[in-house]
């Protein structure tokens, strides 16, 4: 696996736990979920309720983060990577060309 690859794959996992991070604790809070969700997970003891006007859209924004970096990263994660062409066989057929020019030109 290529750094690339790696970095792809690293990059979707994360992505993927601050997404559900994020709907545990941030959209839980506003919501006040304390009686379905244990508190442990929400650290709600002495929250206050936050406006939908405000969570909404910074939850939309975060979730779309984290969908394009995750789509980036699944993305980065597999594709195969192209082998670089040798450099000796381009020199060659340049050579090669070169020859044929000027066979060319001397008949």
């Amino acid at each position: 696996m290529g750094a690339t690859r790696a970095l792809g794959a690293l990059l979707t996992l994360v992505c993927a736990v601050v997404f559900v991070l994020y709907v545990l604790f941030a959209v839980g809070r506003a919501l006040d979920l304390k009686n379905s969700l244990p508190s442990w997970l929400l650290f709600t003891q002495t929250a206050e309720v936050v406006p939908v006007m405000i969570w909404l859209p910074v939850t939309i924004g975060i979730w779309v983060v984290c969908g394009l970096g995750a789509w980036l990263g699944w993305i980065m994660a597999t594709t195969k990577e192209v082998a670089p062409v040798p450099v000796e066989k381009e020199e060659k057929t340049k050579e090669k060309e070169e020859k044929a020019g000027k066979a060319e030109k001397k008949e």
